[in-house]
């Protein structure tokens, strides 16, 4: 730890009423996304899903460019567990790692979404009780009760872009060690190997970093565009070799590693435009529950583009989006509301010198991503994950400088229980949706029953 780190005031030392809060915290999160994960799995959601890490063992071997690492790294954590556990018990050990895919992994990954998050915005605030109602915001902010309970990309990140804030506040606070250095650079190579968009997150929490020790504002940005390159460049190779290493031989691994089977639309120039200008309401949408558009898909068929036949199939009941949606008075509210979520990115926390680069990264980062997603047309309710993070830590300094009252602090407590109803309102009617698909014929769950 550097000199600077002995500015920070007495109170950032966690006392044992700190620890007690946040460990309560950090269960109610892991227990919140258990049970949505089991009411998912009851009505046979979850069944639908062919994006499952690595518990079909006929699986194709997808997209590796896109996530390099993340069927890899569960692969070890469910069969580390799952082969101990036949060798010594005779359990089965497909079944059994399809139990901790499917339903260990997610709520852990929220508690550790939940810890990270509340430990950030300790060391930003110096405050418990805004480091609880962040926390609070991020367990009921919609895409995060939503996606959360299901075992993709998206909880993942959640879980590993919050570690990466964490050991970035905390480089910017003025601590210093190699462990902090080690611990960032590994947060930064899972969350590129989780979704390899994220290295947009990685460069500007880099240069945040970079900032604390002096460096110029381009100065830095040219340096961790650099850095994240290549850290990017590393994650592929590995998540390629791996691949190569999995699936038996040169030619073998290369199949698995360039099939893609899903594509994607690209919108035309005017739908691009109008997802861009329309992201500020995406912004909002993540965090208050509000019904997106819903269009039935088709079954996707997975070809083996090599050997011409099919190898499977992903079903994906529906669409959900917020891109085209009609504009009405309420949509104008959400834009405006995201607008002011942005204009945040000036704010600065009080304990850090270097808060303010953090404020302008955290909203550099969501602009960045909505506007790559926006031209793909990705700017939809299953991608805001991607961004929520930054949004979630720009609320934060608002949520600081409200708490500083004890009527604002009633305020935003009944804000968060208000956030609860409205997220169990929303989620019930997407349920009873999905429930009514999963009987549908040529479902998974109607075909078994």
């Amino acid at each position: 730890m550097d000199r600077n780190a002995t500015e920070f005031p007495q109170f950032l030392q966690r006392s044992r009423s700190d620890l007690l809060r946040m460990l309560v915290l950090v269960l109610l999160s892991g227990t919140a996304e258990l049970v949505l994960n089991l009411k998912f799995a009851s009505i046979g959601i979850l069944d639908q899903y062919d994006v499952i890490f690595d518990i079909d063992p006929s699986r194709i071997h997808d997209n590796n460019w896109m996530h390099p690492l993340t069927h890899v790294v569960f692969f070890l954590i469910t069969r580390s567990i799952a082969v101990p556990a036949y060798l010594v018990f005779g359990c089965e050990e497909i079944l059994l790692g399809k139990i901790l895919s499917l339903h260990v992994i997610p709520p852990c990954m929220a508690m550790l979404r939940a810890f990270f998050v509340y430990r950030a915005v300790k060391l930003l605030t110096g405050s418990s009780s805004t480091a609880s109602l962040v926390c609070m915001l991020s367990n009921f902010s919609f895409a995060t009760v939503v996606f959360g309970a299901i075992n993709d990309t998206y909880v993942v990140t959640g879980a590993v872009v919050s570690a990466l804030v964490f050991y970035t506040v905390r480089i910017a606070a003025g601590f210093t060690k190699k462990t902090d250095w080690c611990a960032f650079v590994l947060a930064s190579i899972l969350a590129i190997g989780t979704t390899s968009s994220n290295v947009i997150f990685v460069g500007w929490m880099l240069w945040v970093a970079l900032r604390k020790f002096g460096y110029g504002h381009l100065n830095a940005l040219a340096k961790s565009i650099a850095f994240s390159g290549f850290l990017l460049s590393v994650v592929i190779l590995m998540g390629l070799m791996l691949s190569l290493i999995r699936h038996g031989g040169y030619k073998h691994g290369l199949k698995h590693y360039g099939h893609r089977y899903v594509s994607r639309y690209i919108p035309d120039t005017q739908e691009q435009l109008s997802n861009i200008f329309r992201f500020p309401e995406n912004i909002a949408r993540s965090i208050i529950p509000t019904s997106p558009r819903i269009t039935p898909t088709p079954l996707y068929r997975v070809i083996d583009p090599y050997e011409k036949k099919e190898v499977g199939k992903r079903f994906i009941p529906y669409k959900l989006t917020y891109n085209g949606s009609p504009v009405s008075g309420w949509t104008v509210v959400l834009w405006l509301f995201g607008l002011l979520i942005l204009a945040l990115s000036n704010s600065h926390w009080p304990t850090t010198r270097s808060s303010r680069d953090f404020s302008r990264a955290c909203g550099l980062t969501v602009i960045t991503t909505g506007s790559l997603y926006s031209l793909f047309g990705l700017t939809t309710f299953l991608y805001a994950t991607y961004w929520q993070i930054g949004v979630i830590f720009l609320l934060g300094r608002f949520v600081h400088h409200v708490n500083q009252t004890r009527t604002g602090t009633i305020l935003l407590i009944i804000t968060m229980l208000c956030l609860a109803v409205a997220d169990f309102i929303v989620l019930s009617d997407l349920l009873e949706i999905l429930k009514n698909y999963s009987r549908l014929p040529g479902s998974p769950s109607s075909s078994e029953s």
